[in-house]
């Protein structure tokens, strides 16, 4: 699975919240099997916030946290998995 798959289908099924970018890139790489660099994690919630309606922004710069707000599920869509 890609990166970027594994952050669609993580975000597909999450509810409104606010968490550390820094926990989200462990848990993908650990989905990923590899090491991923948070940067490259947040670039694929940017992406997949822009393609589904969904809000992905930065409530506190200091300690990496984000809010997510969810849009349309378009992770199979995407990705041509379900």
């Amino acid at each position: 699975m890609t990166l970027k798959a594994a952050v669609y289908f993580y975000l597909d099924e999450q509810p409104e919240q606010i968490f550390s970018l820094w926990g989200l890139t462990d848990l993908i790489g650990l989905t990923v099997g590899r090491r991923v660099m948070p940067h490259t994690v947040r670039a694929a919630c940017k992406d997949y916030a822009d393609a589904s309606g969904a809000e992905f922004y930065c409530v506190d710069n200091a300690h990496s946290r984000y809010k997510y707000v969810p849009g349309f599920k378009i992770a199979g869509a995407l990705t041509g998995r379900e």
